[in-house]
This record gives C-alpha cells, sequence and structure tokens, in this order.
C-alpha cells in the first residue's frame, strides 16, 4: 500500500497544474524515425578513407541502435552506444548513408563529398608573409562553406589560428593583425589547412537528419617578413 501509495504521489506531481509529462526510456524502445542525427563525413585529399561520426538523439538523451537496426554509411555499419556512433569508410565521391528500422525499412541518402581542389596561393613550399597575405583555392562555390586553419610549431608553441566557417570566394585575406595576434614567426613553416564543407537536409529515416561533408586540403608555406 505505501509504494502504491509513493506512485501516485509521484504522477500527481508530475501532472499538477494542468501539465502532465510522459518519460519514456531514453536508451531503448527509439523507432529511428523518431530520432535526430547529425552526421560529419570527413576526409583529408590525400587520404584514402574518410571518418564518420553521427550523433543519435530522441529529445535530450542518446539513442541505443535495437535489434534489426542498423545505420551504414557506403555499407559499413556504424558501431558505437547512446548516441556516438562511428565508422571508417573508403572514400568516395558520394557517401550513400542507410537507414534501417524493421519498422519502416530501409530509406537511403546519397550525400556528395565536395569536389576536389587545391590551394593555389600560397603553393606547397612557397611564401607567406608576416604583414599579410591571400590563400586562394580552385573551384570556388557559394554552395560550400569553408574553414581555413594555420599552424606552427615555434619555439617549442604550438600557434594556431582558425577562420570561418564562411561562404566558399575561394580566397580569404590573413591580416597582419590576426598573424600577429596568434604570435607566428620566422623560423619554421606554417601548415595551412582549407576545408570545403557541403551541408545536406533531411537524410531519410529520422525526424530530423543532418549531414556535413568536409574535404580538407593542406599545404606548408615559409613565413617571411
Amino acid at each position: 500500500m505505501i509504494k502504491r501509495f509513493s506512485l501516485l504521489a509521484c504522477v500527481a506531481v508530475f501532472c499538477s497544474g494542468q501539465i502532465c509529462q510522459v518519460r519514456v526510456n531514453p536508451v531503448t524502445g527509439s523507432p529511428l524515425s523518431d530520432a535526430d542525427a547529425d552526421f560529419i563525413i570527413s576526409r583529408n585529399a590525400e587520404d584514402s578513407t574518410a571518418r564518420v561520426e553521427a550523433d543519435i538523439t530522441r529529445g535530450f538523451a542518446g539513442v541505443r541502435l535495437e535489434d534489426g537496426q542498423t545505420i551504414e554509411v557506403n555499407g559499413e555499419d556504424l558501431v558505437g552506444d547512446r548516441r556516438d556512433f562511428d565508422a571508417t569508410v573508403d572514400a568516395s565521391d558520394v557517401y550513400m548513408i542507410e537507414v534501417t528500422d524493421p519498422r519502416r525499412g530501409t530509406d537511403v541518402t546519397d550525400v556528395p563529398e565536395p569536389q576536389a581542389f587545391e590551394i593555389t596561393s600560397p603553393g606547397e613550399g612557397g611564401d607567406a608573409s608576416l604583414s599579410g597575405f591571400t590563400i586562394e583555392w580552385q573551384g570556388a562555390d557559394e554552395d560550400l562553406d569553408v574553414e581555413v586553419d594555420i599552424s606552427q610549431r615555434l619555439l617549442g608553441d604550438n600557434l594556431s589560428l582558425s577562420l570561418g566557417p564562411a561562404t566558399d570566394e575561394g580566397r580569404l585575406e590573413i591580416s597582419s593583425r590576426r598573424i600577429a595576434d596568434a604570435g607566428f614567426g620566422q623560423g619554421e613553416d606554417l601548415t595551412i589547412t582549407v576545408t570545403k564543407i557541403r551541408r545536406t537536409n533531411d537524410i531519410r529515416g529520422f525526424a530530423d537528419g543532418r549531414a556535413e561533408t568536409r574535404l580538407s586540403v593542406s599545404i606548408d608555406a615559409t613565413p617571411q617578413p
């Protein structure tokens, strides 16, 4: 009798004031069509494989895959538990995301990778002025975003500057002030990485599914006055 009274009291608390909340087990019993998913598929242009990471949630809780539920990218199963899933897949121009749930079958979405490109200025081993310089790359595409990262190992310190995301306009000016704030100097190469990002919404099989594919190109440049 005491246990029953305690349960009824808890229900009364949650249902007071005309508001009643029903709490669903956040770990099991989640149709993937009720879940949200965020995929990141990233690759360095020199690599033959891509890294796939997925965050699968229902409300604020992570989702654990039930028997019969699978998420594949280019035929590779994503593995993980309670929201965080990952896999390594062969590099591809297009990544096929397959979402299988016994309740509805398999849904498929094709997600293109950004097109291959090169950094044209500064070129590999070229000069980068500490008074400011411009990074340029091929294939500007206003439908893509771009991030630029510059790093340097100088006098035992790891220095870095990250810019973006911004619309891909094929070029980005690096001001002397940003260079000074980062602490870059002469004596060691700068590593410049340009990452193009394609965002895709409506990944099928989820209530709200999104994906971004990221392709990165890196060069080394020599800092000059």
